[in-house]
């Protein structure tokens, strides 16, 4: 099991790269298009400020590339890299919203999983 929640870590990263593309603007499409506003267009906070929360997104894609592979080597900590990685996360598709919706429940179940991984042992070696 610490095989695929550290590859479906990894994937999250993976996914967080999008935050970090398009405000940088290389990368452009329909589904994503370039704005400077974040709560759903109430907040506009110009190139480069949206360029400072394309950075955050890097950053949080980097931290969940890290979370992903300390839970396959069952780093000690891997817990609370995983929990502070998935609130920041969390913080960033809320800020996003609704382009990031998706990441808001991913991020949920990620905090859900490490609040109750003890109880159901989802990661015991075998």
């Amino acid at each position: 099991m610490k095989i695929a929640l550290g590859i479906f870590l990894l994937m999250h990263s993976i996914a967080h790269l999008a935050g970090f593309v398009v405000p940088w603007q290389l990368m452009n499409n329909t589904e994503m298009p370039y704005k400077t506003t974040l709560f759903a267009g109430h907040w506009d906070v110009g190139d480069v400020g949206i360029r400072v929360i394309g950075v955050l997104w890097l950053a949080v894609a980097l931290a969940f590339a890290w979370a992903g592979m300390s839970v396959m080597r069952m780093t000690q900590g891997w817990e609370s890299i995983t929990f502070y990685v998935a609130l920041a996360s969390l913080a960033l598709c809320i800020v996003s919203w609704p382009e990031a919706r998706i990441g808001v429940f991913v991020n949920l179940v990620v905090l859900l999983m490490l609040v109750f991984h003890n109880n159901i042992n989802l990661l015991a070696e075998k």
